[in-house]
């Protein structure tokens, strides 16, 4: 039996050193778990600011909170505490900083049991503290979200590890699966104590050693990127031995284990990625922390040198590819450290085995372009902020739909400067990231042709607005423009909409929770989007943009008045200026249109967060529009059947037109005057 009749399901092993600023939403995540039947292990590392006081408070409100003390021993020590202190059926483990979604253990609970598995694999979402933080994350994210992660059966471990290993799938940190408790201590799956990436070869060998195993797409797990973390801190002897222990942990599997040929080969692919990971951590580490080695065991000493320190000073890294590539690749998709700078002398050694396998740089091209033609492989540019990448990203849907394999150039508006310019919005409003066009295929699509003296297979949408079908058909090319038409993705609507689903708002913006739940409960709630800018500048926006006029949004206001046949009207308010809405709804008090009108300003997210508001804005009920795509995508996410959406007329000064061939279902139309369109 795996349990008593009185046990808990599942024991969260949460192991906590000094992290009071995020403690409370992590445990906020796992109290609150729609599965009660829970126990939560927390151990106290020998924490010295106020994580201790925290656990303390969080055990007396909860009496499913078990916390283990003891002196500062390392994350591995305090795991392997928790683990002998856990009576549930199923292990699951939480990182301090971390939080995981409300349904989290619930379902992978329920499909443990329902197939009778011993370890099941599940994905996360990474965000940063900050914006350097964020790019951190960004680039982690570039690994989780795009793995092809959901099996079709129930395999042995041994064989969902070759599978993953053999579609770049595979990552280690512990959070990332949940493991019978009986399968954990009859391997004795132990993390190594003292050595950090010690879940690099627990990963692993859970997975070899598992009878039945199964892996699904879900990102359940929020994992934090923050300074001063373990993952983010300069680079020590202890990573370089981390990986270089992990690997001599994993080795014996190969003798040990009853493994086929190719998961053998697996494994000692992985053993080899590790051991080069050693590397080029021993390469980072300053000339003092080099030496630490020498406080090893004597026996321990001489195989890292032989194996990590030697062939670090003869450069071997990878002769065949290109080391910077390669090395960042892999520290993001075979867990590591945070990416850095590489350092001279790891240049250095970069460049002595690029010179063996030197290849002119014309050639280079040439045959990336070929590739690319071959492939059928299109590179979009990503530009502008949220609701313009929005249309972007819905294009490159549609040509995918057609079989064209799609990536991204976002680092043009990065040269230029665009102002407002962010290519992690996608990520942080719905979890989506996207293959990004290598810097040699970039080039290669826009490498001049010197005799005509222009750019080869690059083509521009030929109107702001219109459908412009010369994109269809194409076997491959580089494409810039807006594609603000919703003919692009007319026949994959429904599809655009499950990709456009927003990320579950962070517990601790209580604000925008409060605002979320009194809208959800508000059955005369309409959304109203007054932008003054949008963050770019006011200049801009009254040069070309413009704003909507006063008479637009009095009559948006009357005619859904009209539309509500007598119940009340509730306005929320959103903004990117508030002092400026405020002011012209106080202006506006008397106006009969405003009489019976509740006004809710909404004000809960900033520049960093600004998804929040388009998705709190798609909850009401009806929406009366600004002219910009951002309010546009938060209209055409609203599921409510019977809304009502009220759209400016007038949507460039410059140009003088409506926003053509982007429709809404029930729109009315309205004019700067103030007079139905439509």
């Amino acid at each position: 039996m795996d349990q008593n009749i009185n046990s808990p399901l599942v024991s969260v092993i949460i192991p906590v050193y000094n992290t009071a600023p995020w403690l409370e939403a992590c445990l906020d995540s796992v109290v609150n778990q729609s599965l009660t039947d829970i126990q939560i292990i927390c151990i106290d590392d020998g924490s010295t600011d106020s994580s201790r006081d925290i656990l303390e408070e969080y055990r007396r409100k909860d009496s499913r909170i078990i916390l283990i003390s003891q002196e500062n021993r390392g994350i591995s020590a305090a795991r392997n505490a928790g683990v002998r202190a856990a009576e549930g059926r199923f292990l699951y483990f939480v990182d301090a900083d971390d939080w995981i979604e409300p349904e989290t253990l619930g379902i992978l609970a329920n499909e443990m049991i329902e197939r009778k598995l011993d370890i099941l694999c599940l994905n996360c979402i990474c965000y940063g503290d900050d914006e350097q933080m964020q790019t951190f994350a960004d680039e982690e994210n570039q690994l989780y979200l795009h793995r092809n992660l959901r099996t079709d059966r129930v395999y042995t471990g041994a064989e969902l590890f070759c599978i993953q290993m053999e579609n770049g799938s595979f990552a280690s940190p512990v959070w990332l699966s949940m493991i019978r408790r009986r399968c954990f201590e009859e391997q004795e799956l132990w993390f190594h104590p003292g050595a950090i990436h010690e879940d690099e070869a627990y990963t692993c060998l859970a997975l070899l050693k598992a009878g039945r195993a199964e892996s699904i797409d879900e990102a359940f797990y929020h994992r934090r990127f923050r300074a001063n973390s373990i993952i983010t801190s300069g680079t020590i002897f202890s990573s370089s031995y981390g990986f270089y222990r992990a690997a001599e942990d994993i080795r014996p599997a190969l003798e040990d284990l009853p493994l086929r040929q190719e998961e053998q080969s697996a494994v000692r692919k992985r053993i080899r990625l590790l051991q080069h990971l050693s590397i080029m951590e021993y390469l980072q580490c300053a000339p003092e922390e080099k030496q630490k080695y020498r406080l090893l065991r004597t026996e321990e000493r001489e195989h890292y040198r032989q194996t990590i320190i030697v062939p670090a000073e003869q450069g071997e890294l990878y002769p065949q590819e290109n080391p910077y590539s390669f090395h960042n690749r892999m520290r993001r998709r075979f867990g590591s450290t945070a990416p850095y700078r590489l350092s001279k002398e790891v240049k250095n050694a970069a460049l002595r085995a690029m010179e063996k396998a030197a290849v002119p740089a014309r050639k280079v091209r040439r045959d990336l372009h070929r590739s690319a033609l071959r492939k059928q492989k299109s590179v979009i540019q990503l530009r502008s902020r949220l609701g313009n990448q929005m249309f972007i990203y819905a294009f490159a849907r549609k040509l995918a739909s057609q079989g064209v394999d799609v990536e991204f150039d976002d680092r043009t508006m990065t040269r230029y400067g665009e102002p407002g310019y962010n290519p992690s919005l996608l990520m942080n409003a719905f979890g989506i990231t996207f293959p990004r066009a290598e810097r040699e295929t970039v080039e290669a699509f826009l490498h001049t042709d010197r005799l005509h003296r222009k750019h080869t297979n690059v083509m521009h949408e030929a109107d702001d607005f219109a459908y412009d079908t010369r994109f269809f058909g194409r076997p491959s090319g580089y494409y810039t423009g807006w594609f603000q038409n919703s003919s692009y993705f007319e026949d994959i609507q429904e599809e655009i909409r499950d990709c456009f689903r927003f990320r579950t708002i962070d517990p601790e913006n209580t604000a925008a929770r409060e605002a979320e739940s009194r809208i959800l409960a508000d059955d005369d709630s309409c959304a109203v989007h007054m932008r003054f800018g949008d963050y770019i500048s006011e200049s801009f926006s009254v040069k070309y943009q413009g704003f909507c006029t006063d008479e637009y949004y009095r009559k948006a206001i009357h005619t859904v008045q009209e539309r509500m046949q007598g119940r009340p009207l509730h306005l929320y308010v959103f903004s990117d200026n508030h002092v400026r809405a405020s002011e012209w709804f106080a202006s506006h008090k008397e106006d009969p249109c405003l009489s019976a009108v509740s006004i809710i300003p909404v004000d809960v997210c900033t520049e960093k967060d600004s998804w929040i508001d388009m998705y709190l804005m798609s909850l009401c009920r009806h929406s009366i529009i600004a002219n910009s795509s951002f309010s546009w995508w938060s209209a055409f996410l609203n599921r409510n059947p019977d809304r009502i959406a009220v759209v400016p007329q007038a949507w460039l000064r410059d140009k003088g037109k409506v926003y053509p061939g982007v429709r809404l279902a029930n729109e009315i139309i309205i004019s700067p005057d103030g007079e139905i369109i439509r």
